[in-house]
């Protein structure tokens, strides 16, 4: 006799695109079977810094811990690329970057942000926005000093107040643990996506399409229909169940382990968070497109940005994100 034992797997699709009137793209996408992660580097030395953040973690893709014990790790790295990419600051370039992430082990999903790239999960039809902005205009709105539809139009909607390497001080990490789902669908993205894509067009475009392949492309198909003003980067991953035989009485096949620990996930039970706030919710192809990267999964894992910033010295460990100008002095701006 057998029996069917359901386990997890991840099908994911990765997109890059510099965007119009952009001559560098400081975006970086990630993805592989346990990791997927977004970083958004500003102008200078913004493509070292997203690079040399999202680098560190894949250092702990086979790190051979639970999961809670990821968080910890999380953070240690997250410390070492803020001060690695701190030290390469001058007078003249201040790096830094933005970095969301989220490293699974089984069906638990360690997720770590900071800055404005952002995690969106879709379930049983509800869109949820799983990160909040560490910006300047979003304090705003937490003061009651903006609403969100103000902030959303404010101009100084992309000054940062946390970023990896941009001040002096450690910097703080949202983190938290969730608990996949089967027929759970995250959308990981840079600013150049949900600044200029509405919270509707997203929901509409990640519950509609079917496969992350041509979802994907939507959403980067979104992003130029409404300018595409800054680089665009965008992970769509679907967690998926799968059915595994096995015959009564006999021991589990070889390689089972790995198998069930081959998932992607987020949601569910919050771990320890620098806020809680994480667990809130928060058109036709354009004319003419630059060259996007895109890979589908699963399959290796897939680094995904624009071939110019290939050329670019790496920095030994981090990147890059000039302090911002305006009324917070600790500020950085990611789009600038």
């Amino acid at each position: 006799m057998s029996d069917t034992n359901p386990t997890l797997t991840i099908r994911y699709a990765v997109r890059c695109d510099p965007g119009h009137g952009r001559d560098s793209n400081e975006d970086v996408a990630y993805a592989s079977d346990r990791l997927l992660a977004v970083a958004d580097g500003t102008r200078g030395a913004g493509a070292a810094a997203s690079t040399a953040a999202v680098n560190a973690l894949k250092a702990l893709e086979l790190a051979d811990k639970p999961a809670v014990d990821l968080l910890a790790m999380l953070a240690a790295t997250v410390n070492d690329v803020d001060r690695a990419v701190h030290a390469t600051s001058t007078d003249d370039n201040q790096p830094a970057t933005t970095l969301t992430a989220m490293l699974r082990r089984g069906s638990q999903l360690a997720l770590v942000h900071i800055g404005d790239t952002r995690v969106y999960l879709l379930r049983g039809g509800e869109l949820s926005q799983l990160t909040q902005d560490h910006t300047w205009v979003q304090s705003q709105v937490e003061y009651g000093k903006l609403s969100p539809d103000q902030a959303a139009a404010h101009p100084q909607r992309a000054l940062l107040t946390r970023a990896l390497g941009g001040r002096s001080q450690p910097v703080e990490a949202d983190l938290a643990l969730r608990t996949a789902l089967a027929g759970d669908r995250y959308l990981l993205c840079s600013d150049g996506l949900s600044a200029v894509v509405s919270r509707s067009d997203l929901h509409t475009a990640l519950a509609e399409t079917g496969e992350p392949e041509p979802t994907a492309q939507r959403l980067i198909d979104l992003a130029y229909a409404a300018g595409a003003p800054d680089n665009i980067a965008c992970i769509v991953a679907d967690i998926v169940a799968a059915l595994r035989r096995r015959q009564h009485g006999s021991q589990p096949q070889r390689g089972l382990h790995d198998i069930r620990d081959d998932v992607a996930c987020p949601y569910g039970r919050p771990g320890r968070s620098a806020e809680s706030r994480a667990d809130r919710a928060a058109s036709p192809p354009p004319a003419r497109r630059s060259r996007p990267f895109a890979v589908s999964g699963p399959g290796p894992p897939t680094t995904c940005r624009s071939a110019d910033a290939s050329t670019r010295a790496p920095i030994p460990l981090h990147t890059a994100s000039p302090y911002a100008q305006g009324s917070d002095p600790c500020a950085a701006n990611s789009s600038d």
